[in-house]
C-alpha cells in the first residue's frame, strides 16, 4: 500500500464545496458546527470562516480531507477549536491527529 502523504495549508475557496460534502447527516453537522443548517453551503462554512483564526484543511496525498479552525488563540497560552471535520473515507487514519499537531 502507498504510503499517504499529508500536508496542510489556508483554506481557500476552491475547498468549499468538498468540504461541504464532509458532514453526512444534521448530527454531524452539529458536532462540526453547531449554528449550521444542514445541508451544509459553502456560503455558511465560508461565513464563520471568515471571522475564525487560521481556516485550515489538511491534504491527503493532495487531495483535501479535513478542514478545521480556531476561535480564538492566545499564543504560548491557550486557544479553542472552532470546526473541525474529516472526510468520511479518511476519518480514523490520522488526518484530524495531524491538524491538530501542526
Amino acid at each position: 500500500m502507498p504510503k499517504k502523504e499529508l500536508a496542510y495549508r489556508p483554506l481557500q475557496e476552491k475547498d468549499l464545496e468538498s468540504i461541504c460534502t464532509f458532514p453526512r447527516s444534521e448530527e454531524e453537522l452539529f458536532y462540526m458546527f453547531p449554528k449550521a443548517r444542514y445541508p451544509l453551503t459553502p456560503e455558511q462554512l465560508l461565513g464563520v470562516a471568515e471571522n475564525r483564526h487560521d481556516p485550515t484543511v489538511v491534504l491527503v496525498n493532495g487531495v483535501v480531507a479535513g478542514y478545521g479552525n480556531f476561535i480564538e488563540v492566545h499564543e504560548r497560552d491557550y486557544c479553542s477549536i472552532g470546526n473541525l471535520i474529516i472526510k468520511p473515507l479518511e476519518r480514523g487514519k490520522g488526518a484530524a491527529s495531524y491538524i491538530s499537531l501542526s
